[in-house]
């Protein structure tokens, strides 16, 4: 046996199961390494701008590495087969190995260090994406000064309410962040109520566009640029430097120090957009307050993130007296760690006053890591059409509908995957409506297919969730939370799981596993698709009344008293 610890490598099928567990008991432990690491640092603004401390899984490499690490000292304590070659692409993992082979005396355990030449190329780069990153946001300056915004909000008096949100220039007149919430605001409402973009498009020609945008929209817009200078640029950019001079608390998994492997993953982090995008918003913040604005309430679209790290500190430091809420829309993703809040980011401030989330059955997994965190269900404004009951809920046809994951790598995987059983497979009557995720072109998934696409695979054009969903059987996916939509109006899912990693699971234990299915090759992917369409009226009729008792406990109404709520204007009233 080989093991390929390497980033987004490939496990052998086999000991998958065992990684997933292995994985499942981490999640504990990873916590407490960033704890260590962030407990003599807790006011290091540079250092919660960082995706180490995130805990992101998604964009750092150190739970991976960290659960590398127990996944063979697993295999050794269980007495299984010890690999004979073990690959790396992290030095700090290679030295921890070999510290390990040393203890253990295992002998004839090869281990290398193999970095892909595309790693080492954006490694390269990644010292010119900071200038590039600076040229770009001081372009955005310029532009946001071009194009003057109409409205005067800077001596209203009235207390405000901020919210953070994401703009693109395909969704600058619909919101796929916060649903009907704007929709359901009365006129008063509404004057106090500021979007902050942050603004997901790099060209410079989009954000022209979503400039022009948002100065004339309806809604009130407070963008980021009309309050950053280039100083404020110049900042971020020196970030590159004061990073080298961060010291962390010493960091243990067991009786490893693993102080070295946090260092390597906060040193080399790559992701230089979320980074600067982090320390632009928290100087935004210091430069908007020595502005009049009274801002009453902060709501942040919380995933975790260093951006959200950043949002929260700002806000506490330079409106002190201002309620900070999280809003989060989605629950599971045992991995997904930046969503549990943990008591160190409490400490540092970095983390919202307030948890909201859209269904009562999503408020006790957010205390999991926090049992005292205040945590309240607010309406599911992004998923509203749940609630709207539909004849056509009940159609029996055979299209099936694909939501592809943001990465490309994993969609063109997941397509090539369901190439190659509608190949193999005697049901070629069936239709597949591709989605790709909204930031991701379907040419992008296309240049990464081993398989020609059949002319059953089509990809749609409709942006709108929910009219595909309707009009399909069922929905296959990765890890997304659509798979909780679907199941709550009554729709089965298969989830494609990862072969060779992790699956970031959507779906919560307590969801019963006849309505869905987790598929990880082609003979049970075949079977599934048969199980779920053809189902019997019956059959359908008893998974929308599934769905309505999933819809109840995961996505609450939208009410006027949630609303009020969601606005903390419950007290205000009072």
């Amino acid at each position: 046996m080989n093991l390929d610890f390497r980033l987004n490598a490939s496990l052998e099928e086999d000991i998958t199961p065992l990684f997933g567990e292995v994985a499942t008991s981490c999640r504990k432990k990873y916590n407490d390494i960033v704890t260590s690491a962030s407990n003599p640092i807790l006011s290091n603004i540079d250092w919660w701008s960082e995706n180490a401390s995130s805990r992101n899984t998604y964009a750092s490499a150190l739970f991976h590495n960290v659960c590398c690490i127990e996944l063979l000292k697993t295999i050794i304590d269980k007495d299984l087969s010890i690999p004979k070659k073990i690959i790396v692409d992290s030095k700090e993992l290679l030295r921890i190995i070999q510290l390990i082979k040393e203890e253990y005396l295992l002998e004839g355990m090869e281990i290398v260090y193999r970095e892909d030449i595309s790693k080492k190329v954006k490694s390269f780069l990644r010292y010119f994406y900071y200038e590039w990153f600076c040229l770009v946001r001081m372009a955005r300056i310029i532009l946001s000064r071009v194009v003057p915004y109409k409205k005067s909000y800077i001596n209203t008096g009235k207390p405000l309410v901020l919210i953070d949100t994401f703009i693109t220039s395909s969704y600058i007149n619909e919101d796929r962040w916060y649903g009907s919430f704007w929709d359901h605001l009365d006129r008063e409402a509404k004057k106090e109520i500021f979007f902050v973009p942050s603004v997901v498009d790099s060209s410079l020609t989009k954000f022209y566009r979503i400039l022009k945008g948002i100065r004339s929209s309806e809604r009130n817009y407070i963008l980021k640029e009309d309050y950053l200078t280039f100083t404020d640029v110049v900042y971020a950019y020196k970030h590159k430097y004061r990073v080298k001079s961060i010291q962390i608390g010493k960091c243990f998994l067991g009786k490893t120090d693993i102080t070295g492997l946090v260092e390597e993953d906060l040193f080399t982090n790559r992701d230089i957009h979320s980074i600067m995008e982090s320390l632009l918003t928290y100087r935004f913040l210091k430069n908007l307050s020595l502005t009049s604005l009274n801002i009453r309430l902060f709501i942040d679209w919380f995933e975790g993130h260093s951006l959200d790290k950043m949002w929260n500190l700002g806000i506490h430091n330079f409106f002190p007296n201002t309620k900070r809420i999280a809003y989060e829309t989605f629950r599971s993703f045992p991995f997904y760690l930046s969503t549990y809040p943990i008591e160190v980011e409490r400490k540092a401030e970095v983390i919202p006053d307030v948890f909201a989330v859209q269904g009562v059955g999503c408020i006790e997994p957010i205390r999991e890591f926090l049992p005292k965190q205040e945590v309240i269900s607010v309406p599911a404004f992004k998923n509203e059409y749940i609630w709207k009951d539909r004849t056509d809920v009940n159609l029996i046809n055979k299209v099936v509908l694909v939501a592809f994951p943001i990465s490309v790598k994993t969609s063109a995987k997941i397509l090539d995957f369901l190439i190659e059983n509608s190949i193999n497979s005697a049901s070629d009557d069936i239709i597949y409506e591709l989605k790709p995720h909204p930031v991701v072109k379907a040419s992008a998934i296309r240049k990464l297919l081993k398989n020609q696409i059949p002319k059953n695979f089509r990809f749609t054009k409709e942006r709108i969730f929910h009219k595909l969903l309707f009009k399909s059987s069922l929905l296959i996916t990765e890890a997304s939370s659509v798979c909780l939509e679907a199941l709550a109006v009554g729709k089965p899912v298969i989830i494609i799981e990862n072969t060779s990693g992790l699956t970031y699971d959507p779906i919560p234990n307590e969801i019963s596993k006849d309505m869905y299915m987790k598929c990880k090759s082609v003979h049970e992917l075949e079977f599934a698709l048969k199980k779920f369409l053809f189902l019997s009226q019956d059959e359908i009729l008893t998974n929308v009344n599934t769905g309505k008792k999933i819809r109840e406990h995961y996505f609450e109404p939208v009410t006027k008293e949630g609303l009020n709520r969601f606005l903390d204007l419950r007290k205000i009233k009072d």
